[in-house]
This record gives C-alpha cells, sequence and structure tokens, in this order.
C-alpha cells in the first residue's frame, strides 16, 4: 500500500466540509467545514487550551474551544433571515445554541476516517 494512502494530515490541514444532520428531518443544508486532528492547529489549540485548564473546566468546555479553533467556515446557517457572518463571535453563539452542532463538528474533527482521501483523488480531491 502506498503511504500516501494513509495520510490524513494533508485533508486534516485544509479542511473537509461535512452536512450538519437533523435528528428528526435529516440534510439541513448547513455546512461545516473542519480542520482534523492530525492538523497542526488542532495540535496546537489543544495544548492552548490544556494550559488553560481551571478546576472549573468542563469536557464541553474543551471540546467548544477546539471545535472553535478548528472550524474553518461554514454555509447554509441564517439568523433573522440573513446569512449569518462567519466569526469565532458567531461561532461561539451557534456552538453554545445548538449543542447538536458543536457535538457533531467535534466528532466530525475527531474521525480521521473523514480526512482520507477517496479511491481516484489525487491531491486536488476535495475530500468531501
Amino acid at each position: 500500500m502506498e503511504l500516501a494512502a494513509l495520510d490524513t494530515v494533508t485533508l486534516a490541514e485544509e479542511g473537509v466540509e461535512f452536512e450538519v444532520v437533523h435528528p428528526k428531518i435529516g440534510n439541513t443544508g448547513v455546512f461545516i467545514k473542519m480542520l482534523g486532528a492530525d492538523s497542526r492547529q488542532y495540535k496546537a489549540a489543544l495544548r492552548e487550551v490544556a494550559k488553560k485548564m481551571t478546576p472549573d473546566t468542563t469536557a464541553q468546555d474543551m471540546e467548544t474551544e477546539l471545535a472553535i479553533r478548528c472550524t474553518v467556515g461554514w454555509r447554509g446557517i441564517d439568523e433573522g433571515g440573513q446569512a449569518m457572518r462567519f466569526s469565532d463571535a458567531n461561532l461561539r453563539k451557534v456552538y453554545a445554541a445548538a449543542p447538536i452542532v458543536r457535538e457533531q463538528s467535534v466528532a466530525f474533527m475527531r474521525d480521521r476516517g473523514n480526512y482520507f482521501r477517496g479511491p481516484g483523488e489525487g491531491a486536488s480531491g476535495s475530500g468531501a
């Protein structure tokens, strides 16, 4: 097997988009682009979050910070009928108001299977 077939770092660094799934209606049209657990950004964020931990820090707090630092884009999120601008402040707002989005983002980011190229995809493949 070619080493390139086992590479998760490249797409983890580029980011991969996934669609948020609503538990009752299915696909939502909301797409989040996440860096992966093998990215430099994830590893740096993990170190920074660990340094800032206090006795009151929860696992959810840590996951939220990691997700915020590794979310690199979105589309399909509206507020008040207008497209919501992508920003750290709005990420915090979305992840607080919609824990299912945060949970799916964290799970996607940590699943290395999401960061493999599909068969026949070369360097230009999207991974999504």
